[in-house]
């Protein structure tokens, strides 16, 4: 049973894509709304901008059965997020752990660009760089290329943070340098341990190497318990592609046991995400009409979880920068 998809503002995104993937609708049509005139029975209304929704629209949603909310980008956990009271089901990207609510599901960020491949994935032993990275370098993203760059063969295309930064890569070029990558290092993004890069790198069949920190284990809060090898610091992750690249067998069992659970990963989701659809469809209720939810000081408590040393430096020069440019 398909549903109309909506949005009551302007912009591009990434991630619908992923949730339509997940319930099996890649070619269903997001249509938009600005002037928030139509409310639709059983839609599923995307929105980054909780605070562009305006009341008389929340209103009418919330006596209108059936809609759920697919909450997107909300990195830095300031969204107003009273507003998952007007809607039958929220489901989000970015993991909050005050948010554990029968009302809400949370789901993995998901891959921004198609890195996917319709022939078979090259095994990891057989393919051209040790690691790669494209990208900006924010956050602890430069302590990873000082701790890897020894590591050789890499590949790099830097495109900001950097003085000889150039173009972005194309989405062929991209994922072209994915498959043949053994490694990819997933570093934080701009505030949230979470990025498009790991999932992009699942779906290539690449290895990636995720964040962790001693206080936050993100990853198996997110995923469950999964075999993706995680560092503190960007050192121990030179140690682990050195480890694993010593032995070939070890190394191409790694990349199937990996590739095994991302499968299972995404059927769990699936099963989850359509289960969300199947329960709320013509449902009037709002669950979260009296929950407590989490205000914005426990919003930033949930940010600055992510950051390490290494990460807050480069958010204070960032600041910094800014305030010096007024």
């Amino acid at each position: 049973m398909k549903r109309e998809f909506l949005c009551y503002h302007g912009g591009w995104f990434a991630e619908p894509a992923w949730l339509q993937r997940l319930l099996g609708w890649e070619e269903t049509p997001w249509l938009t709304n600005a002037g928030q005139e139509h409310v639709v029975e059983n839609s599923i209304v995307l929105c980054s901008d909780l605070g562009c929704l305006k009341p008389a629209l929340l209103q009418r949603l919330g006596s209108t059965a059936g809609v759920v909310l697919f909450h997107v980008s909300d990195e830095w956990y300031r969204s107003p997020l009273e507003v998952y009271r007007h809607f039958s089901h929220v489901i989000r990207n970015y993991h909050h752990s005050a948010l554990n609510h029968d009302g809400i599901t949370q789901i993995p960020l998901g891959p921004c660009r198609e890195s996917r491949s319709a022939g078979g994935l090259p095994a990891a032993s057989e393919r051209k760089h040790v690691w790669s990275f494209a990208g900006q370098v924010t956050s602890t993203r430069g302590a990873m290329l000082d701790c890897l760059r020894c590591v050789q063969p890499h590949c790099l295309r830097l495109t900001a943070g950097v003085r000889a930064a150039g173009p972005m890569l194309e989405s062929d070029a991209y994922r072209a340098l994915l498959h043949e990558s053994v490694f990819v290092p997933c570093p934080m993004g701009n505030v949230n341990l979470e990025s498009f890069r790991l999932y992009e790198a699942l779906d290539a069949g690449a290895i990636p190497i995720v964040e962790q920190r001693p206080w936050l284990d993100y990853y198996t809060r997110l995923l469950g318990p999964h075999p993706l090898p995680s560092v503190n610091t960007w050192r121990q992750a030179a140690g682990v592609m050195r480890s694993l690249m010593s032995d070939k067998d070890a190394l191409d069992r790694r990349q199937e046991e990996i590739q095994t659970w991302w499968s299972q990963v995404q059927y769990q989701i699936s099963r989850r995400v359509t289960d969300v659809m199947c329960k709320t469809y013509g449902d009037a209720s709002t669950p979260l009409a009296s929950a407590r939810l989490p205000g914005k000081m426990r919003g930033r408590w949930e940010m600055l979880k992510h950051h390490n040393g290494a990460a807050l430096q480069a958010r204070l020069q960032i600041i910094t920068q800014r305030l010096l440019r007024r």
